[in-house]
Parts: C-alpha cells; structure tokens; sequence
C-alpha cells in the first residue's frame, strides 16, 4: 500500500528512510502512522512530525507562513525542520512532506476547562496580534484562499436538505424542524448585516480552533497548532468557530459566553450574533453521518444523540440571540 492509507510495503519504508536520511541527516529508526498523510518520525535523536500535502504550492504556503511566524516572534507555532522551499522538501508518493518537531503533550487541553477555554482565547488574540501583520507577504496575499462564510455555509445547509428525508428517519420532527428554522433564521439575518461583516479588517485566519489543535506541554506552554485551513478574513471568524465549539460545555448560556473578554467584543456585532444561531455543528455531523453510514452505521447513533443533547438550552439560546437581532 502507498502512504495514503495507514500502511506500507517494506520498500516504502526503505525509500522514505533513505529520502529522510538524505535530507536531514538522521537515522530513523521506525514510522508511526496518526492519520492521513501524518507521521510520527522516530530518529536516534528525537521525535519529528511529518506532513504531506497534495501540491507544491500547499506545502509551500505551510512552510512560509509558519516560518514567517516565528520570525515575527510567534513562538506558540511548532519549529519546522525545512529551511528552504529547495531543501527539506520530500516528494514522495505523490505528496509534498515537511518535517516539523513533535510537540509532546502531556496535559490535556480541554474545552470542559474555563482555565483552558480562557487560555485558548488569549492564544488565539496572541496569534491574529501577529498573523494580520503576514497578510502583506506577497506569496501568502497571492496564494491564499479567501473565507466565504456565507458560501460556506449555504453549500453545507444544502447538502443536509439532500439527505433530509433519511434524517426525517432517525430523529425526532421537532429537532428536525428546529435545525431548519435556525438555519434559515441566521442566514437570512446574516445576509442583513453582512455588510459589516465584508467591512472588517482582514486577517490570516487559523481556521480550525478545534481543542486538539490547542497543546499544553509540561512546563504550561500552550501551542496552535495545524495550519492546514488558513485564509484571509476577518479574525472574528476564529472567534465565531470558537464561540460554536465552546458553547455546548458553557450550556449554552449567552451570559456565560459574554463573560469571555475576547467574545463580549464579538457579541456587539449583529452580524456575529446572527451566525451564532446557525446549527453549523448539527449539519456537519449529519452530513458527515449520511455519508459514513454504510461502512460505520454507529455514525448515525453518534449523530442522533448529539443532537438530543442541551437540545432544550440550545433552542433557548437561539431564541434570546433572535430577540436581539430582529
């Protein structure tokens, strides 16, 4: 098998041990496969993380903005080991690799945590403190993807009314028509305002503020890690994602999320609020569920029970946000 899958033949594993050792200098000493196209890299000196993408030009972006970052005294973003876009740079099996340090991480990072909630904020404002000083570098300007939020999430509300009537099936009418209701509802109050949203100062987002991404090493200095869905757009985007992963471990409680210095901001824009009531996670785990169903028929268990829960507070919490945006 190649390197997309979680194997690879003997003569793989010698090719990319000769490549790697050709390129760094080290010997390694096995390969441990994460997920697709990453790998835990064993050497006789230490752990490194290697990254495939599928072009040149995405691995080239990775390499520049992550660089660029710790020139500009980002510290909270992983050491790379590729020193040049003509070095350090490994094709193989189809994919562009870049090697980064491993980052060990023996604390959790947890969104059931305030203090890691909080921290991840701080983080998260030290980060767009120096990303939206990158945006005038002339690759990244020209290379990088632009945000579309309303596109976004228009196509994914789309995709959920195409398998809507197996979803009638497996959950309950009135959650059914709730995800329909919240979903118009803030996409037609975020088509108002979007015009404040468009007038924000452009940043380079992060793009998945998923608490994994977040590590805490054993002297408590945190990471952000994974830079795979950087773009160009307002950094209120990583707060509005933010705002939807943590929500559900605050119950979600407007009160609770305003209390959050960096989210009290946010919640003065109608625009943001607006985007606070779309169902953005309940139509990506259905989506998600009905096109996985098949081969993990489990998926759909996990779908329909996530949408039960804090299902009571959530429809509340739509309803407090609509009253403030009608």
């Amino acid at each position: 098998m190649s390197m997309r899958t979680n194997e690879m033949r003997d003569d793989h594993y010698y090719r990319l041990f000769f490549l790697l050792k050709k390129e760094y200098g080290f010997k390694v000493e096995k390969v441990t496969f994460i997920k697709r196209n990453v790998w835990l890299i064993y050497t006789t000196e230490r752990i490194y993380v290697l990254k495939g993408y599928s072009s040149f030009k995405q691995a080239a972006l990775q390499i520049i903005f992550m660089k660029s970052l710790k020139q500009i005294e980002f510290q909270a973003v992983p050491c790379l080991r590729t020193n040049t876009l003509s070095s350090g740079m490994i094709h193989f099996h189809y994919f562009y690799w870049v090697l980064q340090d491993y980052i060990s991480s023996q604390i959790p990072f947890r969104f059931t945590s305030s203090k890691d909630r909080s921290d991840g904020l701080n983080l998260l404002e030290q980060y767009h403190h120096y990303s939206g000083r990158l945006l005038h570098h002339p690759f990244l300007y020209l290379h990088l993807p632009r945000y579309e939020l309303y596109t976004k999430w228009l196509q994914r509300y789309e995709r959920f009314l195409y398998f809507l009537p197996l979803i009638r099936q497996k959950i309950h009418a009135e959650e059914i028509e709730f995800i329909l209701y919240s979903a118009n509802l803030s996409l037609k109050n975020l088509t108002r305002f979007y015009h404040s949203f468009t007038d924000e100062t452009n940043s380079i987002i992060h793009g998945d503020v998923a608490s994994h991404n977040f590590l805490r090493t054993d002297d408590e200095k945190l990471y952000l890690i994974d830079y795979d869905l950087i773009a160009v757009a307002p950094k209120s985007i990583d707060y509005l994602q933010y705002a939807h992963r943590i929500l559900p471990f605050l119950e979600w409680s407007f009160a609770e999320l305003k209390k959050l210095p960096q989210m009290n901001e946010q919640l003065k824009k109608k625009w943001f609020l607006s985007a606070l009531m779309f169902p953005a996670d309940l139509l990506r785990e259905w989506n998600v569920a009905m096109t996985k169903y098949l081969s993990e028929p489990r998926c759909l268990i996990r779908a329909s029970e996530y949408t039960n829960s804090q299902f009571e507070s959530r429809k509340q919490f739509v309803e407090e946000i609509y009253h403030m945006v009608r």
